[in-house]
């Protein structure tokens, strides 16, 4: 008899443990099916959406899909447009005598509204369940004078901006929860953006239904207007073509002209040194042999003839320089590199400015035209740093990036310069902007942090196609 007991509540036990495994998957089944059909009606309102041409055809659709997911007496949709303080009720939807009745919507103030819809244009849903019809502040409908019990309220959002509200509301008691809110601010998230679209397209509409009743009844006036506008035009385009045109044959002739600058320069520099530099070279050497002449007792011409010979080399060096600025001989013997590295130690000598030269890779080479306007950029950059910066230390690079040199030289100065010189009124900056254009590059200057300035060009190894 033990046994038998045993095995009956056993029994007992698992046939329990089996209904209720059971109920948990039926329960788990029924909420898998709505869950599917609320993703399908979200699929069916989103398709929908998509194919509102107006308001009315959005207020249908959002009422259609609202009341098979969450059912309603009574909705409406309002509209608070960016640029407008006021508030515009599309329509009002409400239940009279079992059937859906539309009402016109109106236009409010914010300010106008009850506390609930302010709190939700606010940015706040809000979720009301009233124990009796006398509780709670009076919201009476349009349709049907009873006041709702259930109330849901959802701001419509755009970019994080309330652009509306939309609330669905029931005449029983409790009708919604939690869950349903959410589902209407989903429905609200999805309608935000076809709401704005459609607002907009209406906006379009009726600008050119006024544009068209304008067209109407100004036809003659604005065919003149039309024709002037075309002469205009033409005049404008013709005049935009000489402009095109000028600017191409500027560009054109400051190319030529850099070149001939650079060429009369190399001439300059080369009459220089084999003329004046021949001139300096004899005179020195006459001026060495009269001093090995003199007798050691004439202290007088021999201190005449030191000072000379001091001059002379002053001279030989002012000319060295000179000739180094008017034309790189550096450049054409061994590069741009040895040039620039040049230049740099030369100007650590007259600057007393601790200067660093990074090249990358160390054996840069450029064709000549490239390599004559790299060149003249930092010269012209380190120049700038000498007379302006007021810097201890200096940094130039140049490296290959994308299929072009860029070329930057910073200094760590008083800053502040950058928007004088860019200004325009620097011959060198001018100079610098010229040259980078002049090979189909662009250059800039700009503040390099809290102190310095940095000069930055970029030119392409291949010159752009003429347009």
């Amino acid at each position: 008899m033990g046994k038998r007991r045993i095995r009956k509540v056993d029994s007992a036990r698992q046939a329990q443990q089996f209904h209720t495994r059971l109920r948990r998957i039926e329960q788990a089944e029924a909420k898998y099916k709505r869950d599917e059909a609320q993703r399908a009606a979200f699929v069916r309102l989103s398709r929908r959406l998509t194919t509102v041409a107006s308001e009315m055809a959005l207020m249908r659709v959002v009422c259609a899909e609202t009341a098979r997911l969450l059912g309603w007496d009574f909705c409406y949709l309002a509209h608070r447009p960016p640029e407008q303080d006021r508030v515009r009720i599309i329509r009002y939807v409400d239940t009279v005598k079992g059937r859906k009745r539309w009402f016109p919507g109106q236009e409010l103030a914010p300010s106008e509204f009850s506390p609930p819809v302010r709190r939700v244009l606010e940015g706040r849903p809000l979720l009301i369940n009233r124990r009796s019809v006398m509780s709670g502040p009076v919201m009476v409908t349009e349709g049907t004078k009873r006041r709702c019990l259930s109330l849901m309220y959802v701001p419509v959002r755009c970019a994080d901006e309330v652009i509306g509200v939309l609330t669905v509301q029931s005449y029983e008691r409790n009708r919604y929860g939690p869950a349903d809110l959410r589902t209407l601010q989903q429905v609200a998230d999805v309608l935000a953006p076809v709401l704005e679209r459609v607002h907009a397209e209406d906006a379009l509409r009726r600008a050119h239904r006024e544009l068209e009743h304008r067209v109407k009844q100004r036809t003659a006036e604005l065919q003149a207007a039309n024709r002037r506008l075309q002469r205009e035009t033409r005049e404008r385009q013709r005049a935009l073509d000489t402009v095109r045109r000028s600017e191409q044959s500027l560009r054109e002739l400051t190319v030529e002209a850099g070149r001939r600058l650079e060429s009369e320069r190399a001439r300059i520099a080369r009459e220089l040194h084999d003329g004046l530099g021949q001139v300096l070279t004899a005179l020195n050497m006459n001026l060495a042999w009269m001093d090995k002449r003199l007798a050691d007792n004439d202290a007088s011409m021999k201190l005449r003839l030191a000072e000379s010979l001091a001059y002379v080399a002053q001279m030989t060096d002012i000319l060295r320089g000179l000739c180094k600025t008017l034309h790189p001989v550096v450049l054409d013997h061994h590069g741009l590199v040895e040039a620039i590295r040049s230049q740099v130690e030369e100007f650590k000598r007259y600057s007393h400015i601790n200067c660093h030269l990074i090249v990358r890779p160390a054996d840069l080479e450029l064709p000549n035209p490239l390599a004559l306007a790299a060149f003249r950029i930092v010269q012209e950059a380190l120049t700038n740093v000498a007379r302006h910066s007021g810097a201890s230390g200096c940094w130039v690079s140049l490296r290959l990036e994308d299929g072009a040199v860029l070329i930057s030289v910073r200094d760590d100065g008083i800053g502040g310069v950058a928007p004088r010189l860019a200004e325009g009124k620097s011959l060198g900056i001018l100079g610098m902007k010229e040259r980078a254009t002049a090979v189909g590059g662009a250059f800039q200057i700009e503040e390099a942090g809290r102190h310095g300035t940095r000069v930055i060009a970029r030119l392409p190894l291949k010159p752009p196609a003429a347009s």
